[in-house]
């Protein structure tokens, strides 16, 4: 199993990260997990994205998610993806 962030990753209002990661196996699963934090109005979205729909929605441009977490303030989630 191939892990890519073991760590906490802080973010201030309006900013994201942006994590790479490819899959050689055809049974490939991300499991996220986060909480927001700071008071009112303090939701969080996490999408996952491939880079062509992530450079798309960068840019302000139509793009589609293959998991989009709505705006919550935490979320523990496992998606299966295709590889």
């Amino acid at each position: 199993m191939m892990k890519v962030a073991l760590f906490p990753l802080l973010l201030d209002h309006n900013y994201y990260i942006m994590l790479y990661f490819s899959s050689f196996s055809s049974k490939f699963f991300l499991t996220i997990s986060f909480k927001a934090s700071g008071g009112a109005r303090n939701d969080i979205r996490c999408y996952v994205m491939d880079r062509a729909n992530f450079i798309n929605w960068e840019n302000s441009r139509q793009a589609y998610a293959i998991y989009d977490s709505g705006k919550v303030t935490g979320v523990y989630d496992t998606i299966y993806l295709k590889g």
